[in-house]
């Protein structure tokens, strides 16, 4: 089959692959290469903005991080693969020695902003107003033993901090159901300390399940909470240096290295002037 939306003989080299190992063969070692590759693929918004950073080492990583802060956005696209449902969210690692100007990954939140603090805006209105209602319910019961209690809404945020417990990443998972969930930090320890306290014991595992949209569930003893979600949808973006990254995927083992797209960083540290 012959693309007829791009020019570069490789995009046609790509879809005519028969297997992933063919797939692999085709795709371009060289940094350059890659890179010109991509900036045919990727959207408007992505390919604009890589004309702030002059070096391949920004670029890149920028590109990376932003489609995975994008991926998150596409809730509604699937395809089907094994009969069952796949979505387009990615987990990217970005890695490489301190002072590789790992930091870049920040601007990949920044597309989400907007996005972010209007549906932010609309949780708060709609909890303003449930603890409102709420407040008249307590009062109003003692009289109308029958009166329903207010149902809690969702408090939907979708740039989720890496600093998280297990228990409210999954409560804000399903808050989030239908809307972005977007994980950034460019320091992976925020993670792994998340990950590795008391309370965030089977962030990996639901990491895990989580790229497969396998359901996640959890029952809590206070007010015998219970959530379940489906499908979850989540995208993530971390930056790290190589010790980091061990911390938080100490073995290929338990599956969560394989689900990462990783991009190790030049080893060269060059002066970045911003005068």
């Amino acid at each position: 089959m012959e693309s007829t939306l791009f020019t570069n003989p490789i995009v046609s080299d790509l879809i005519n692959a028969k297997s992933f190992a063919e797939f692999e063969e085709i795709l371009p070692k060289d940094p350059k290469q890659m890179e010109s590759l991509l900036h045919e693929l990727m959207p408007q918004l992505i390919d604009s903005g890589t004309k702030t950073f002059n070096h391949i080492s920004e670029r890149l990583p920028f590109i990376y991080s932003s489609m995975a802060a994008l991926s998150s956005l596409m809730t509604d696209v699937q395809t089907r693969y094994a009969d069952k449902p796949i979505y387009p969210m990615i987990y990217f690692a970005l890695v490489g020695p301190a002072g590789s100007n790992k930091g870049i990954v920040k601007y990949a939140s920044k597309m989400l902003r907007a996005i972010h603090h209007e549906i932010k805006l609309q949780s708060e209105e709609a909890f303003k107003k449930y603890k409102a209602d709420h407040r008249h319910w307590l009062k109003a019961v003692k009289e109308h033993v029958s009166l329903p209690e207010p149902t809690r809404p969702p408090y939907s945020v979708p740039i989720v901090s890496a600093d998280i417990t297990k228990s409210k990443l999954i409560q804000q998972i399903a808050d989030n159901v239908g809307l972005p969930t977007f994980i950034i930090t460019d320091e992976i320890d925020t993670l792994v300390g998340a990950a590795k306290s008391q309370y965030g014991t089977g962030i990996s595992a639901m990491l895990r399940s989580a790229y497969h949209h396998d359901p996640i569930s959890q029952q809590l003893k206070s007010d015998n909470q219970h959530y379940d979600i489906e499908e979850p949808k989540v995208a993530l973006c971390i930056a790290g240096t190589p010790s980091q990254m061990l911390g938080f995927i100490d073995n290929v083992e338990n599956g969560l290295y394989s689900r990462f797209t990783i991009l190790l960083t030049d080893d060269s540290i060059t002066w970045n002037s911003v005068a």
